[in-house]
């Protein structure tokens, strides 16, 4: 209790001889206190619910409540107004007044009175993980998220040091960062992931559309054990494709029992109805060896795929991307290699692909024949 509360109660006693005490377990007003079984006085906690801001333990004009204040050069020491600080704590002087500080680890006298510690100065440091964008949508937070941070002011053994946030490292330049999700401290402090081509998630740099599941970077836009997402598996005859678990579909073709011959470059137009993958098609052939390629309508060859001889009905596993609006030649390079048989429904569909007719090495296209390709197989 502050002498100005002790002054107060006496006054009080001499006015009215005492003769009311204060109720059992109240206080002045003065510090917080309570009553042992043996009717001494014992310390207990300090609530400053009421008053944050203060520190009700040092605070002399706060001192062990929010409006007691400590009289002339008297010190707030553990919640009492006292005439000296209670070891290990000493007196520092301020504007606010004299204060106890525990210089060993107060932030605001920390190794001698007058030393303050603080935070760095991040200046113009975008808020973020500094990542570009990974082509993936995930909501884990591996793609945001606040990246840094600067900190509490700390002080321990009486000196200056920061104290972290939960899962953030500090680093050399004394700001807090998580390096789960930092671009350029990933996985430690100073581990940059390349510029634009890579993202830190999970603690490693990843290729963009790719995440770090299990032990590797693996693409969860098209991996069928991690689709969208780590661990997320597709089943039940579907394929992951842009991040999506969804079924595949097959356009099919007519018998082709007749040799094609002298048909350098002929195949089928088509045109794709969406973004797809050809991911498999049947080259039914003579048994030749030959290259198959896609190109686009002007005979510039996208993609290409080599059939050794005596493969026969050859089965061309591939990944090529398709986009939508967008038509494609598949064609046989050996002009003499594949089948053909007469076919007039054109064109025919699905809703992944449009087949328009067949093509040959001039660009021009007809629609009377179907030549070499059948079973072509379109997954998201």
């Amino acid at each position: 209790m502050g002498r100005r509360g002790l002054f107060a109660v006496a006054i009080v006693c001499w006015a009215a001889a005492c003769a009311k005490a204060l109720p059992t377990g109240e206080t002045d007003g003065g510090e917080d206190a309570s009553t042992t079984t043996d009717g001494s006085s014992a310390d207990v906690a300090i609530d400053n619910a009421a008053c944050p801001q203060f520190d009700l333990q040092n605070d002399p004009q706060h001192c062990g409540s929010c409006t007691n204040a400590c009289d002339g050069g008297d010190l707030c020491s553990n919640g009492a107004c006292k005439g000296a600080c209670d070891p290990p704590a000493v007196k520092c002087a301020g504007d606010a007044g004299n204060v106890c500080a525990v210089l060993a680890t107060d932030p605001s006298h920390c190794g001698q009175c007058t030393t303050v510690c603080t935070t760095a100065d991040a200046g113009a440091m975008a808020p973020g993980t500094n990542n570009p964008d990974p082509g993936i949508f995930l909501d884990g937070g591996y793609d945001g998220g606040p990246g840094w941070s600067l900190g509490t002011a700390a002080c321990a053994s009486s000196a200056c040091g920061v104290d972290c946030p939960d899962a953030m490292t500090l680093c050399s330049d004394e700001i807090c960062y998580d390096t789960q999700n930092h671009h350029d401290h990933c996985g430690a402090c100073g581990t940059a992931c390349a510029a634009s081509t890579e993202w830190c998630t999970r603690g490693h740099c990843c290729g963009l559309g790719q995440d770090y599941c299990g032990a590797a970077c693996t693409s969860v836009m098209s991996d069928n054990q991690n689709c969208g997402a780590c661990g997320h598996a597709c089943d039940g005859g579907t394929t992951c494709g842009g991040g999506v678990c969804a079924s595949c579909i097959t356009l099919t073709g007519p018998s082709l029992t007749q040799n094609l011959g002298g048909w350098v470059g002929a195949g089928l137009r088509f045109k794709a109805l969406k973004n797809t993958t050809l991911t498999s098609f049947e080259f039914d052939n003579q048994g030749a060896a030959d290259t198959l390629e896609l190109t686009d309508t002007s005979g510039t060859v996208l993609q290409s795929i080599t059939v050794p001889a005596n493969t026969p009905t050859f089965t061309a596993t591939v990944s090529w991307p398709l986009t939508s609006g967008t038509s494609y030649d598949l064609i046989s390079v050996n002009g003499s290699n594949g089948h053909w048989d007469s076919y007039t429904s054109w064109p025919t569909s699905n809703t992944s692909l449009e087949i328009d007719g067949v093509v040959d090495t001039s660009q021009a296209t007809y629609t009377t024949w179907w030549f070499s390709f059948q079973d072509l197989k379109t997954c998201p």
